[in-house]
């Protein structure tokens, strides 16, 4: 008799599962609300439901629950990305000065954490060359999923689109980047001799570039010139409008993401792109729409907020979130030895991403003193170009040469400068207060550092101690870091509106 199975057998599921799951929902979002309010990193509340409801603690959830939901989660961190690129400054991104600032962070954030791990790991802890590489790498990579939360979670300030957001996610996507050809190359370590050690690190990097390069020219030289002829203003085409668009959205967001996983990129490098591509759309549909039109112009940004976000925020990113938690082996985390080397390495590990923000700092002053120069060496009318701030207020000097007509004097003029060249000191909101919140920002690790230290467990090159060590400087990193970045919020309030890096 034959066994095979046609169909899936509908029973009705009973009272305890159903309780199961619904409470789980609930005290996602019931925690997430209560850790919001507490210390301003709602996400660190998911973390803690997952820890208690998975393997960690009390297991209540059955295996294969926790891996759908684990599915489900990792939907919810390609959605996190995605929304990410589509509220993306491109007129910020596009800027060379910043894409300078964005890679010289991320290689600082992937460097000096592995260095600090050879060090520490080397000479203090006493592991091998290769643990304390493996432990760097897993804490080289800056969570991109909680990056984009923790900016979006402070709504006030729409830190997401200003200049320190665009920056601050390109260091992050760098990273992330990065954590991909760790996990490649930590993988492979076991058998190097069967691998092209070259390649296995190069077809990442090489495919993530090709990726990058495609989205652009595709998004301004084809997708670009094509959506501007659309025309909804057809009587079919704007009766199905919506659906039209939403339709769009899904799709692209899945070919890109499918795409980048064939081609070894990272999925999340995808979901960044599509979101892009679309933000580049819409302000495309926004520059050709006069005022009358520009209010009836349906976007790809309103559609995810009106048919996905909700979505995303409830159910797909409490399950990332929570399934951060399920990987945690908190029992094992509490043995005297791994609990204070863990402590220790950690402390290190926050101290090795927060220096990133120094060259913000670096930044601003090199900026003001460049633009001081400027106008100390000024003898002409003409407009005075600072090309290291792209984005700041008006300065006294250029005030001044707008004023002036071509009739006043070149003595006149050269008076004016002078009097408007007075230096005025750099506040703190100018440079300190955006580089803490860049280098906390990067602080917070997650699903890549898990799944580096996870590989490295299983080709045996981390040992117990150094796999519950890693484990607890993620861990420490993910919860400290948001809840750092929402406190600073939260005390310098207004004081982050005034500058350069937020506006």
């Amino acid at each position: 008799m034959s066994n095979t199975t046609y169909a899936f057998s509908y029973v009705e599921p009973t009272i305890v599962s159903l309780l199961i799951l619904s409470s789980f929902i609930y005290f996602l979002n019931a925690a997430r609300s209560l850790a919001q309010y507490l210390c301003h990193a709602g996400l660190i509340g998911e973390i803690i439901v997952g820890i208690i409801y998975a393997a960690p603690l009390a297991n209540i959830l059955k295996t294969e629950w926790q891996q759908t939901i684990l599915d489900f989660g990792y939907l919810g961190l390609l959605l996190l990305v995605f929304e990410g690129g589509l509220e993306t400054r491109l007129d910020f991104l596009a800027v060379k000065s910043n894409l300078f600032l964005s890679s010289v962070i991320g290689f600082t954030g992937i460097l000096t954490p592995i260095g600090l791990s050879i060090l520490i790991g080397t000479y203090g802890y006493k592991f091998t060359f290769l643990e304390s590489f493996t432990m760097g790498a897993s804490l080289s990579a800056t969570s991109l999923g909680t990056t984009f939360a923790i900016l979006s979670s402070q709504e006030q300030y729409q830190l997401n689109k200003s200049r320190m957001g665009t920056i601050l996610v390109g260091a992050a996507l760098l990273d992330d980047i990065s954590g991909l050809v760790m996990a490649s190359v930590i993988e492979k370590l076991g058998h190097l001799g069967k691998e092209n050690l070259p390649w296995l690190i190069s077809k990442p990097i090489v495919s993530s570039v090709c990726m990058i390069l495609i989205s652009i020219l595709l998004a301004r030289f084809l997708l670009g010139q094509i959506w501007i002829k659309f025309n909804f203003q057809n009587t079919i085409l704007k009766r199905y409008s919506h659906q039209i668009l939403l339709f769009l959205l899904i799709s692209t967001l899945s070919a890109t993401v499918t795409i980048a996983a064939y081609t070894g990129a990272s999925t999340l490098l995808g979901a960044y792109c599509c979101g892009a591509i679309l933000r580049y759309l819409d302000d495309n549909q926004m520059k050709r729409s006069n005022d009358i039109e520009r209010t009836n112009t349906i976007l790809f940004r309103s559609q995810f907020e009106k048919y996905i976000r909700s979505l995303k925020e409830h159910i797909f990113a409490p399950f990332f979130f929570a399934s951060i938690g399920f990987a945690v082996p908190f029992l094992q985390l509490w043995h005297g030895q791994e609990l204070w080397q863990g402590i220790l390495y950690a402390l290190l590990m926050i101290f090795g991403k927060i220096i990133t923000g120094i060259w913000i700092i670096i930044w601003t002053y090199a900026s003001i003193r460049e633009k001081k120069s400027l106008a100390v060496n000024t003898t002409s009318t003409v407009p005075v170009e600072i090309s290291m701030i792209e984005r700041t207020t008006t300065s006294p000097v250029l005030i001044a040469h707008r004023n002036i007509s071509s009739n006043v004097t070149n003595t006149s003029h050269v008076d004016i400068v002078q009097t408007n060249m007075s230096p005025s000191p750099i506040k703190k909101s100018r440079s300190i207060y955006p580089a803490l919140i860049v280098g906390l920002s990067m602080v917070s690790r997650g699903e890549i550092g898990f799944l580096i230290a996870n590989i490295g467990v299983s080709a045996n090159i981390l040992s117990t101690k150094a796999f519950i060590v890693t484990i607890w400087a993620i861990l420490l990193n993910t919860i400290l870091g948001p809840i750092a970045v929402g406190l600073m919020i939260k005390l310098l309030g207004s004081k982050l509106s005034d500058g350069i890096w937020i506006d």
